[in-house]
């Protein structure tokens, strides 16, 4: 079974992934149990043979002399992702903070002992600061260019749903207490925000970006 099946197989699905300016790090965000979730993999050059050191040697295309630190292709790379994401989706999803907006979730392999098969381990992590530099990113409601009379939420408060494609990170999202109303969120999101690690070039990039989307 192949790591989408074996995701959807639980109740989720992989929508898309993507790295980071640095080439040290691949995201793969996937939906399910009315959830979104974000899954971060980042190089380890002590473990050339780990999942995380072959994904972002393949996504970024990195020039490497061993062919056992990449993945062959794309796909090959996407298969193990996601398998490794259907591997923790279970227990992952059974946590309380899951659902958090600042959340990202580091998945990474123990090292063997013996010649075992290395285990895949998992890490809720909450990116507070870079969640907070998001919100604060956000266009103000007085820059809008709406003329009729609006209501507004909190972003914070927004339980996002699958994405719907397009241009921004087209999202459905609905407030907490009231699930079946849903909402078209327009812009920019976190997981995108996520990529960034040199913070001048990132600021300057994801400012215009959400200035543009919103």
């Amino acid at each position: 079974m192949g790591g989408q099946e074996a995701l959807q197989a639980l109740g989720g699905f992989g929508e898309w992934t993507w790295g980071d300016d640095a080439e040290t790090t691949v995201f793969a965000q996937a939906f399910g149990g009315g959830k979104t979730s974000i899954f971060r993999f980042v190089v380890d050059n002590t473990q050339p043979e780990s999942l995380a050191t072959r994904a972002v040697n393949c996504f970024h295309n990195l020039g490497t002399i061993d062919t056992i630190s990449r993945f062959p292709d794309r796909a090959s790379m996407r298969v193990e992702i996601w398998s490794a994401v259907a591997s923790v989706w279970a227990k992952c999803c059974d946590d309380a903070t899951i659902g958090d907006p600042d959340v990202v979730i580091d998945i990474y392999e123990a090292k063997p002992a013996d010649d075992d098969s290395p285990q895949i381990i998992w890490k809720i992590c909450h990116e507070v600061d870079l969640f907070n530099k998001y919100v604060d990113f956000l266009l103000p409601q007085d820059q809008l260019s709406v003329k009729q009379p609006m209501g507004t939420v909190d972003f914070k408060s927004l339980i996002r749903k699958n994405q719907l494609g397009g241009r921004g990170c087209t999202t459905l999202v609905h407030m907490p207490s009231s699930p079946q109303t849903k909402f078209v969120f327009k812009g920019i999101d976190f997981s995108p925000f996520c990529l960034a690690t040199k913070a001048g070039i990132f600021e300057r990039k994801s400012k215009y970006s959400i200035d543009q989307w919103s």
